[in-house]
């Protein structure tokens, strides 16, 4: 898939986001890539932004969405989410 956006963590540790709507992670300074979560097509995710190693900001085409990693489980949660869906007035 093609690179919309592209954040690394450090010099090994990246994440980019693919036109598919799903990040892919690197751990060898992106020699190799790999699936690290699918978000689907419904969201329409723009763009994303890690704050750390367990949390993530997702921007929607009308949401900011974060989600933190919770270990051990291995699965994220939504710690916020922010609709922010205008509806344009008739005139």
């Amino acid at each position: 898939p093609a690179v919309n956006q592209i954040q690394f963590l450090d010099s090994l540790t990246g994440y980019y986001l693919g036109d598919n709507q799903a990040i892919y992670k690197t751990t060898n300074g992106g020699d190799n890539w790999s699936l690290f979560q699918n978000l689907g097509d419904t969201l329409g995710i723009r763009k994303f932004q890690f704050l750390n190693r367990d949390t993530i900001i997702l921007c929607a085409a009308f949401s900011i969405l974060s989600l933190a990693f919770m270990a051990p489980s291995k699965a994220w949660k939504t710690i916020f989410f922010d609709c922010m869906v205008s509806t344009p007035r008739s005139t």
